[in-house]
C-alpha cells in the first residue's frame, strides 16, 4: 500500500533493541493539503515584508522545485538571509500565530487519523520539515507530536538572526 502515512519499524544494527517505533511526518503536502512556504510567501507579500522582486523570485524557486531544477539547500539558505537582523522572538511569534490562523485547519483527509492510529500504538510521532524549526514547534503543540524537527535559525548572542539556518539543512540530503 502506497501512502504518504505509513510508518516501519527499523532496525539500525544486529542486537538493537527497540523501545519504541518513531513514525515520521512531512510537513508539507502530507500532513498539510498545501505547501506551506507558499503561502507564507503570499502572507509576507501582502503584509508589505516582500517587494515585487523577492515575489517574482519566490514564484521562480518554486516552479525549478517542481521540476527538480533548484539546490534545495542554497535555496533555503537565500531564503533565511531574508531575516538576518531581526529578533528571533519575534519571527518565532509571527510564525507561530501564522501557523495557528492558516495552517492548523489544513490537515490532509486522513491525517488525523494516521496520527491517532501510531499514537494508539505508542509510537514516537515526529515532524520533520524543510520548514524553520519554528514552524515544526507549532506543528507538534498543535497536533501533540512528540518531536519537531525544522531548519533551525543560527541566533546570535543578542538573540537576533544571523540570516544562515544552521546545517546540515532538514531539506534534499539533510533530510
Amino acid at each position: 500500500r502506497n501512502s504518504p502515512f505509513m510508518c516501519e519499524a527499523l532496525t539500525p544494527y544486529p542486537g538493537w533493541v527497540r523501545s519504541r517505533t518513531a513514525c515520521f511526518f512531512d510537513l508539507d503536502r502530507t500532513l498539510l493539503d498545501v505547501n506551506s512556504a507558499r503561502l507564507f510567501v503570499r502572507r509576507e507579500y501582502s503584509a508589505g515584508r516582500l517587494n515585487r522582486g523577492q515575489l517574482l523570485r519566490s514564484a521562480i524557486y518554486f516552479a525549478l522545485y517542481h521540476l527538480a531544477m533548484v539546490d534545495l539547500e542554497s535555496a533555503v539558505q537565500r531564503a533565511a538571509a531574508h531575516y538576518a537582523g531581526q529578533p528571533a522572538d519575534a519571527l518565532r511569534q509571527q510564525l507561530q500565530e501564522w501557523f495557528a490562523t492558516d495552517l492548523v485547519g489544513r490537515l490532509r483527509p486522513g491525517a488525523t487519523e494516521a496520527i491517532e492510529t501510531h499514537r494508539e500504538r505508542g509510537d514516537r510521532l515526529v515532524v520533520l520539515t524543510g520548514s524553520s524549526d519554528f514552524v515544526a514547534q507549532a506543528a507538534a503543540e498543535a497536533w501533540r507530536l512528540d518531536v519537531a524537527i525544522g531548519n533551525r535559525f543560527e541566533i546570535d548572542d543578542t538573540g537576533h538572526l544571523t540570516g544562515r539556518f544552521e546545517t546540515p539543512v532538514t531539506c534534499g540530503s539533510g533530510k
